[in-house]
């Protein structure tokens, strides 16, 4: 004969059914600089403190006011030492982050200038021309013809953005200068030769602009990745004419 359960039975599994499903997850407590200054509070050994510091700083507070107040509540130099670095040596120990995977078709033969929302593709300029002879030396150059270059753009915010080849380093590639003005053309030296000896490929009449190199992303093309970066100016680019000298191809424009 079958029975009916109980209503105190019912009533204590219905009871259980919504603690299960209402009590969240324990989290893990976070270890602040709260729980320094308890630990500190409670004369643990300052051994032990800094152990869990350093297995743990994920989020101490490291800031100045931070510190101070540590500080204040009774942190000794070494405990306030084990904050400072501990965090900075497990931010130095995380893998960077891995680059970006551009949705884009990279061309080696391509620069686009940025201003604000506008991106504009420059088109490459110039013509090679030699002078001198071998035996008195001889100079290597990208020569533009017009004073001015005909790619116009405003005094403000500009950054440069390419791809180069996955061996390359933008450093020692990839340069912003300012063109040597020579009655109706721009010039820039690109190799320079004593005799039959090459003394310079980089050095030479034009001044180079100090850039910071910034890697954005990298895509892919036939047997390789290339990577995809961005030069921003050190500082706001001054009213004048200006090359951008990567893969061996020149890009020239003006800032009014």
């Amino acid at each position: 004969m079958k029975t009916k359960p109980s209503l105190l039975f019912i009533a204590v599994l219905a009871l259980a059914l919504a603690f299960t499903v209402s009590s969240p997850a324990q989290e893990k407590k976070k270890f602040t600089n709260e729980q320094v200054l308890k630990m500190i509070k409670a004369e643990l050994p300052e051994s032990t403190i800094i152990l869990a510091i350093e297995s743990d700083p994920d989020d101490l507070d490291t800031s100045v006011d931070g510190l101070i107040a540590l500080k204040e509540g009774g942190a000794s130099k070494p405990i306030l030492d084990a904050i400072a670095g501990a965090k900075a040596k497990k931010e130095a120990a995380s893998p960077p982050a891995a680059p970006a995977v551009l949705n884009e078709t990279p061309s080696l033969n391509e620069a686009v200038l940025v201003q604000g929302e506008t991106r504009t593709k420059l088109m490459q300029g110039g013509e090679m021309k030699a002078s001198g002879n071998p035996f008195s030396g001889s100079k290597l150059r990208q020569v533009f013809r017009g004073a001015r270059s005909p790619a116009r753009f405003k005094s403000g915010e500009i950054a440069l953005e390419l791809f180069i080849m996955s061996n390359m380093r933008p450093e020692e590639t990839v340069f912003l200068v300012r063109p040597e003005l020579k009655k109706d053309e721009r010039r820039v030296e690109t190799m320079r030769a004593s005799g039959f000896m090459v003394v310079s490929t980089s050095s030479g009449n034009k001044e180079l602009v100090p850039v910071k190199y910034e890697k954005v992303g990298e895509a892919s093309m036939p047997g390789m990745t290339a990577p995809k970066y961005r030069l921003t100016p050190a500082a706001k680019l001054e009213p004048g004419e200006y090359v951008l000298m990567a893969n061996h191809q020149f890009f020239d424009f003006g800032v009014d």
